[in-house]
C-alpha cells in the first residue's frame, strides 16, 4: 500500500490484535504517524491477550484520553492475568461504568469466590441482564448454596443454557441428584456442557451403571465426555473398561494429562507394573506431555505396593518435584506390606520431619516392629 491514512493503519492493528499477532501490531503501532483512541485500544487489547500486563497499563496510561473501552479493556486484562487487587481497584476508579464494566467485576469475583462482595455489587448495579444474574447464579451454585441457587433461577426474568446447566451443577454437588435430573428433562434445549454436567452428575453420585446409560444416549461425545467415563471406571477399578476407553481416546489423540493419570490409576487397581510404566514412558516420548506430581506419586505407590521398594524410593528421590509427608506416608505402608523396617524407619523418620503431628506414621512404625518381632521371635 504506497500511502496509509489513519483509517487504514487503525484497520490493520485492529485485524492484528483481533488475531492475536503481537509482534505485527506492535510493529503497525509503533510506525503510526499519529495514534488514534482505537489505535491505542487495539493495541491494549492485543498486549492483554498475551498476558503482557505491565506494557498493557503503559499504553493505558499513555493514552490522551480514555474512554469506557479503554477503561473496560485494561480491567478485562487484569481479571483475564489474575491481578484481582488490580483489576477491583481500576474498576473502584472508573470515572463512568457500564453494563460490561460491571458484568466483567462480577465474573472476576466468581473466580475468586468473594461471594459477599459480589453480592454488594449485583444489588447495587444501575442495571443487570442474564449475564448479571447469571454470574450471582454460579457464584452462589459454586460456593454449594442450593436453596439460595434456586431462589436466583426463579428470580431471573429469563433462562440460557448457563444458568439451567449452573443449576444441575449445584444439586449434584450437593447430593441431589434426582433434582439435577428433573432440572435436565425440563430444559427445552441442550448443547455438549449440559450433557456432560449431568454425566458429571452421575459419576459425581456413585451411579455408575446409570452414567453408562447416560454416556450411550449422548448425542455426541467429546473430549470431557471421554474423560469424565475414563475417570469414572479408573475410579471404580473397572480396569478392562478403562482402557477401552483410554484406548479410545487415543486413536482421537485428545490425549491430555489428565487421561494418563486416570490409566495409571487404573494400572494401579489391577497391579499392572509394566503397563503403568509403559504409559508413563509414553507421556513424554509419544505424546510430548510432562508428567505432574500426580503422575510421579501414582507410579511410586505402584512400584512400592508391588515390593519394588529401593526403585520406589529412587524415583521419589530423582523425580522433578518435592516430596512430602503424604508421599512418605504412603511409601512406608507399603514398607509396612512389606515387613521392611530399615525403609520404613527412614520413611517414618522423613514422614514427622514434615508433618509431626502425624499420629499414623508412628503407628505404622510400630506395626512394622510388631511384625518383624513377631517373626524373630521376641528379638530384632
Amino acid at each position: 500500500m504506497p500511502y496509509r491514512d489513519l483509517v487504514s493503519y487503525t484497520t490493520i492493528l485492529s485485524a492484528y490484535a483481533i488475531s492475536g499477532h503481537l509482534e505485527l501490531a506492535r510493529r503497525v503501532f509503533d510506525s503510526m504517524p499519529v495514534k488514534n483512541l482505537a489505535g491505542y485500544t487495539s493495541m491494549l487489547i492485543v498486549l492483554a491477550s498475551k498476558g503482557k500486563v505491565c506494557e498493557a497499563r503503559l499504553v493505558f496510561d499513555s493514552m490522551p484520553m480514555q474512554d469506557a473501552v479503554a477503561w473496560t479493556s485494561m480491567f478485562v486484562a487484569y481479571a483475564q492475568n489474575r491481578h484481582f487487587d488490580s483489576a477491583r481497584s481500576l474498576f473502584e476508579n472508573m470515572p463512568e461504568q457500564d453494563l460490561v464494566s460491571w458484568n466483567s467485576m462480577l465474573s472476576m469475583l466468581v473466580l475468586t469466590r468473594n461471594l459477599e462482595y459480589l453480592k454488594y455489587l449485583f444489588d447495587t448495579m444501575p442495571q443487570r441482564d442474564i449475564i448479571s444474574w447469571t454470574n450471582l447464579l454460579i457464584a452462589y451454585a459454586q460456593a454449594g448454596h442450593l436453596e439460595e441457587s434456586k431462589r436466583i433461577f426463579d428470580e431471573m426474568p429469563e433462562h440460557n443454557l448457563v444458568s439451567w446447566t449452573s443449576m444441575i451443577s449445584a444439586s449434584s454437588q450437593n447430593g441431589n441428584f434426582v433434582g439435577a435430573k428433573q432440572i435436565f428433562d425440563d430444559v427445552p434445549q441442550r448443547d455438549e456442557v449440559m450433557w456432560n454436567s449431568m454425566l458429571a452428575a452421575c459419576t459425581r453420585n456413585g451411579h455408575l451403571i446409570r452414567a453408562c446409560h447416560f454416556f450411550r444416549e449422548m448425542p455426541q461425545h467429546d473430549f470431557v465426555s471421554w474423560n469424565t467415563m475414563l475417570a469414572t471406571y479408573a475410579q471404580n477399578g473397572h480396569v478392562v473398561e478403562a482402557k477401552a476407553i483410554f484406548n479410545r481416546i487415543k486413536l482421537l489423540n485428545h490425549c491430555d494429562d489428565v487421561c494418563f493419570l486416570s490409566i495409571l490409576i487404573a494400572s494401579s487397581h489391577d497391579g499392572e507394573l509394566y503397563t503403568a510404566r509403559s504409559h508413563f514412558v509414553s507421556m513424554s516420548m509419544d505424546f510430548q506431555l510432562q508428567p505432574t506430581k500426580q503422575h510421579y506419586t501414582c507410579l511410586v505407590d505402584l512400584l512400592a505396593r508391588a515390593g519394588h521398594l529401593n526403585e520406589a524410593r529412587e524415583l521419589m528421590l530423582t523425580m522433578p518435584y518435592l516430596t512430602d509427608s503424604v508421599d512418605w506416608k504412603c511409601f512406608l505402608g507399603a514398607c509396612r506390606s512389606h515387613s521392611d523396617l530399615r525403609r520404613g524407619g527412614h520413611a517414618a523418620k522423613r514422614t514427622l520431619e514434615m508433618d509431626s503431628n502425624n499420629g499414623s506414621a508412628y503407628s505404622l512404625l510400630a506395626n512394622i516392629y510388631s511384625m518383624r518381632t513377631g517373626e524373630t521371635g521376641g528379638s530384632l
